[in-house]
């Protein structure tokens, strides 16, 4: 079984020669990992607090940038007429995904903890990137699961979410904060206030379930032909 996994996993990246703009797509990944791990370490050593945000949504967003790299090949003839296309659109992608996803949480989980210890400020809100992290990136997975098979579904419906969900930890957390009735942060709503290894537990099992909707939304979904819309530029650039 380890074998042809192995086997799998060697086809899937060889695979990754026929994408489009495949330096766009690795430059965008790195980008974002590199801002996003820059932007933790200057809050842990800048001795300031960080919000909900700050590296965490770069980090979440990185890993996309890794399906679409893999999404691309399958408008190459080559790949759309073989046999793997459910390799690539469901192992495949899965794979690249999880790969960089886990990495995030990663370096997510090492920076807000020591965020946490050195900085007395805004504890909670610190903590409460790591769950951000997780719900942030099964957003992303939706996101991208549908725009690329339905462009305007993915666009009425999702991204509208996406921009709500952005905005909506600012304005509950100074509700709570500001509410008679609600002292402390959102995390002590959740009984959850300076409970590092609670918020790590609860992110981890977050990511867990964001791997298993993937995978099986994936396979539900990896008969509808990806739309040639939504890597239009793409294409327009690869000609």
């Amino acid at each position: 079984m380890t074998k042809n996994i192995f086997k799998s996993v060697k086809t899937v990246f060889s695979m990754l020669r026929y994408s489009m703009q495949i330096k766009t797509n690795i430059a965008m990944l790195i980008i974002f990992t590199i801002l996003g791990i820059v932007y933790e370490i200057m809050s842990v050593f800048g001795g300031k607090a960080i919000s909900f945000y700050n590296g965490a949504w770069m980090l979440a967003l990185a890993p996309m940038y890794s399906v679409q790299l893999l999404y691309s090949t399958l408008m190459s003839g080559v790949i759309q007429s073989s046999g793997i296309r459910k390799l690539i659109t469901v192992d495949g992608a899965l794979i690249m995904k999880e790969l960089f996803t886990v990495l995030g949480f990663i370096f997510i989980a090492v920076f807000r903890y020591l965020n946490f210890r050195f900085n007395a400020e805004g504890g909670d809100e610190v903590l409460a990137g790591i769950i951000y992290y997780s719900i942030f990136t099964i957003m992303l997975s939706l996101y991208t699961l549908v725009i690329y098979r339905y462009l305007y579904v993915g666009y009425i419906v999702l991204l509208p979410i996406l921009i709500i969900f952005m905005v909506a930890p600012i304005f509950s957390n100074r509700i709570i904060k500001a509410s008679e009735s609600m002292k402390g942060s959102f995390l002590s709503v959740l009984g959850l206030s300076g409970n590092y290894f609670g918020c790590l537990l609860i992110g981890a099992i977050l990511l867990i379930v964001d791997a298993v909707l993937f995978y099986v939304l994936s396979r539900a979904l990896y008969k509808v032909p990806l739309d040639e819309r939504a890597f239009k530029r793409l294409l327009a650039r690869a000609k």
